[in-house]
């Protein structure tokens, strides 16, 4: 019999000898939604607590992608809130980054390191209109991820800032400056 403990021990065995996996819809098409953007809202979503201690907080993230995407050249709208809370405004875009840390406490009993499970999902979301009924919506129009291990936070901010890199690198595709 299988038992949970033995698939999260194999799902752990995986990531750690598959310490990445990159996934996302960047292609032709969902780039051409980038163009004649000129800013954004930037949302960060919450962090668990033990992640914030450990030494990577949500303020730490949001500086980092505002300071990116500045330096690349999109404007910052005013500050975003939680997901549960975005109301669209006007034709605005928001760029959503929703980081999913988890710490490994040596579990199962054989996994001898403590290290951190990640999933890195960042989003672009513009306002559509439905053809159908004319109404008004937020849609996911560019998307990038990532799935890991690490044992150092600093790593993990960093694939956080190679996940703006590559909206910076699709934005700049159809907005050369």
């Amino acid at each position: 019999m299988i038992r949970a403990s033995h698939i999260v021990g194999a799902a752990i065995v995986l990531l750690m000898v598959l310490p990445r996996m990159v996934w996302g819809f960047d292609d032709e098409g969902s780039r051409e939604t980038l163009r004649g953007i000129k800013g954004v809202r930037v949302v960060v979503e919450s962090i668990e607590p033990e992640i914030e201690e450990a030494g990577l907080t949500r303020s730490q993230i949001q500086t980092d992608v505002e300071l990116k995407l500045r330096t690349a050249g999109l404007n910052l709208l005013a500050p975003g809130k939680r997901n549960s809370e975005i109301v669209m405004v006007s034709d605005e875009a928001y760029l959503y980054i929703n980081p999913h840390i988890l710490k490994l406490h040596k579990i199962p009993s054989y996994f001898q390191v403590d290290a951190y499970v990640f999933s890195i999902d960042l989003e672009l979301y513009q306002a559509v209109y439905l053809m159908r009924n004319k109404k008004r919506s937020a849609a996911l129009t560019w998307s990038t991820g990532v799935l890991g291990t690490n044992r150092d936070l600093d790593k993990i901010r960093s694939e956080i800032k190679d996940r703006v890199d590559a909206f910076i690198d699709a934005w700049l595709s159809v907005n050369p400056k």
